[in-house]
């Protein structure tokens, strides 16, 4: 069986997308059976990361649309994109989209409450994994809080305006990594985000600050930034108390390692994958019922 892939990153032509690898580049290790979209193909399953029925008439006749292929389909989403203002929010119908295939995928029970207000069709939440082997080796905390960490695209870097009194009140030592500089009005280092040193240098970091954002379609987002972060044996700092929490080595590991070894468990992409099975395999039970 031949199960494709069309995700955001194709379908806008971009590179290096956090979304992609993490719902379809680190799934494809473990999926013989699945494979990346080749324009003009007709896969036994079809699976659409991110893309949306649209407005845009032009783009709609020049790509493959959810409702256009002929086959099981299934709508796999990790944002809220119908929220806020960029270029992907103005051309989603996410009503439409949802109606139009035969499954949505969700990454956070949140997102697929919200989404089966829109559809009758079966809503299933398969939250974002990772593969464990990119992962160093839990760290060992020693010494006092020094070293501090935020990384996420730039544009969600506002949050951390909320953590800057507490920051310069303890004197640490803050670092961001993200795909461009975010320009915050505090002293920082900043590392452009890079798939092969990300977790390296996340790790040489004390604790990881990650305050929770107020926008409309925060409530909606993934948890895979602090997953990530306790992957690499960081505990994970969301407000002033939280952080002032972590002074010391001993309590930074008492916190760490027994998320440690539950996320290691939990969040392997392994478990994305079985999900993923079952979830096709009902469709296509259901579609076999149909035809008789």
């Amino acid at each position: 069986m031949g199960i494709a892939w069309h995700t955001f990153q194709q379908y806008h032509n971009r590179k290096n997308i956090g979304s992609t690898k993490i719902r379809v580049t680190n799934l494809l290790k473990y999926w013989p059976e699945a494979h990346l979209y080749q324009y003009g193909e007709k896969p036994d399953v079809m699976i659409f990361q991110k893309v949306y029925r649209t407005g845009d008439t032009f783009r709609s006749a020049a790509y493959t649309l959810p409702g256009e292929m002929g086959v099981p389909t299934i709508l796999d989403i990790c944002d809220a994109d119908w929220l806020g203002i960029g270029a992907v929010t103005k051309s989603c119908y996410i009503t439409e989209t949802a109606q139009m295939v035969d499954a949505v995928v969700t990454s956070t029970e949140a997102l697929a409450e919200f989404i089966r207000q829109l559809t009758d069709k079966p809503v299933v939440c398969i939250p974002d994994r990772f593969v464990i082997e990119e992962f160093p080796p839990i760290k060992q905390h020693t010494g006092k809080l020094k070293k501090v960490v935020w990384f996420g695209y730039h544009h969600n870097a506002e949050v951390l305006r909320y953590a800057i009194p507490t920051i310069e009140r303890l004197k640490l030592d803050l670092t961001i990594i993200s795909d461009q500089d975010p320009r915050l009005p505090l002293e920082y280092t900043y590392k452009g985000w890079d798939n092969k040193t990300a977790y390296q240098i996340i790790q040489s970091h004390d604790a990881a600050i990650l305050p929770k954002g107020s926008r409309p379609q925060d409530r909606f987002k993934s948890n895979n930034r602090p997953v990530q972060a306790i992957l690499c044996g960081l505990p994970v700092a969301t407000d002033s108390d939280e952080l002032e929490a972590l002074s010391d080595a001993s309590e930074r590991s008492k916190i760490v390692l027994p998320l440690w070894q539950e996320y290691r468990r939990d969040y392997n992409v392994r478990r994305s994958v079985y999900q993923y099975d079952d979830l096709i395999y009902g469709i296509l039970q259901n579609e076999n019922r149909k035809c008789q």
